[in-house]
């Protein structure tokens, strides 16, 4: 009687196992379907951030390209100056000496 008691103990037990199982998967499944979606939103916000970080680096990248051009600029104008003050200065010379002459 004891073993009987036991045995309908143990296929209760079982039962109720079984339940809980069946009650665990069916939860499993929305969560399942939750981390799918976290997961391609984590994947999508990462390719957005390599997108972004590319464009950072080809702005910066461009930026300096302006700057080294601006920098060419201003150096070409600094000796165009230089070389127009010498011009004139030359010409006001040989204006001052043919003054002198007449």
């Amino acid at each position: 009687v004891i073993l009987k008691d036991n045995i309908k103990d143990s296929q209760r037990n079982y039962s109720q196992m079984e339940e809980k199982v069946a009650s665990l998967e069916a939860q499993l499944g929305p969560i399942k379907e939750k981390l799918g979606v976290a997961e391609q939103a984590h994947t999508e916000a990462s390719i957005k951030l390599a997108v972004a970080e590319a464009q950072k680096e080809e702005a910066a990248k461009q930026a300096e390209e302006w700057r080294a051009e601006i920098a060419n600029v201003e150096t070409s104008k600094a000796e165009a100056i230089k070389q127009a003050q010498m011009e004139i200065s030359s010409e006001k010379e040989r204006d001052l000496a043919e003054l002198r002459e007449d």
